[in-house]
């Protein structure tokens, strides 16, 4: 795999760039080489080559890492990334353009659908909106760029996420209430609920998260084939189309009576699984659950 890694904002190649490339899987990611930019990076050309790749899908990405401002010894920070989805075949894949950009700040507004007043939803300081990044609009979990930091600004649901990274992305809120969902989300004027969000550095209008109180519930038994209560079984609620919005899967474990509860739904049509010995995360693996 080879290609050019350019500074998107001064136009200029990086003194030094950390090139990954990470297999994608169905469950996400998996495992991810961290090339030696010694080798593998020519700062004066920005040319990078990766060798020995097998065929497959990946994700190449450039990092240019930063020490902390206040420590010249201190642990690399990473302060920017890009991150292209490449497929390799049976050739060599060439012309690679990772254009870092340093990752910016998105002012954003966090309401509550009706008329109920942000201050007296449960746990609403330690709510926290997160930026999950995406390619086509499916979750990359662990992916190789920097974590957005996230403060409150207002009691009104203001809000800033401070260093975004250039890319793709599925938008999350943390330590929501049991029946609380996302109801919708957007950005620039957008639909970035039922579509990613693309962030290219410009953040001129507010992130709009909205909340809804009225998510569904679903109560259910597992049995087994001899009509025994299972203990300790995961349920998982599954969407039974977008298959690829894992950010809506959720998922709860049976009682010693075999009952498992779950709440917070969005209105959709979802079928409920369940498997009695089932690899961690394996129901992300489209052909279990076809």
């Amino acid at each position: 795999i080879r290609g050019r890694v350019i500074d998107a904002g001064s136009r200029r190649f990086p003194a030094t760039a950390s090139i990954s490339v990470t297999a994608l899987s169905p469950t996400g990611l998996g495992n991810t080489l961290f090339s030696d930019p010694t080798q593998t990076y020519d700062s004066a050309s920005g040319i990078f080559d990766i060798r020995d790749i097998a065929p497959g899908s990946y994700l190449v990405g450039a990092a240019l890492p930063e020490r902390s401002a206040d420590s010249s010894d201190g642990p690399a920070i990473l302060e920017s990334a890009v991150l292209v989805a490449v497929t390799v075949t049976d050739s060599d894949v060439d012309n690679i353009v990772l254009a870092v950009r340093p990752p910016m700040s998105m002012p954003g507004r966090l309401r509550i659908d009706g008329s109920q007043p942000l201050s007296t939803v449960p746990g609403i300081a330690h709510m926290r909106v997160e930026l999950d990044a995406s390619i086509n609009g499916v979750v990359i979990t662990n992916a190789p760029t920097p974590d957005a930091e996230f403060r409150w600004v207002s009691a009104d649901g203001a809000f800033i996420l401070s260093r975004v990274a250039q890319g793709e992305y599925r938008v999350r809120v943390t330590d929501l209430p049991p029946d609380y969902y996302i109801k919708d989300v957007r950005f620039n004027q957008t639909d970035a609920f039922n579509a990613p969000m693309h962030f290219g550095g410009d953040a001129s209008t507010p992130l709009e998260v909205l909340l809804s109180p009225n998510g569904g519930r679903i109560d259910g038994t597992v049995i087994n084939e001899k009509q025994n209560l299972m203990a300790g079984i995961e349920a998982v609620l599954i969407p039974d189309r977008r298959r690829d919005r894992t950010d809506l899967y959720k998922t709860a474990t049976t009682d010693e009576t075999g009952h498992f509860t779950i709440r917070g739904i969005p209105p959709g049509d979802y079928k409920i699984f369940a498997w009695d010995g089932i690899e961690e995360f394996g129901y992300y693996d489209s052909d279990l659950i076809r």
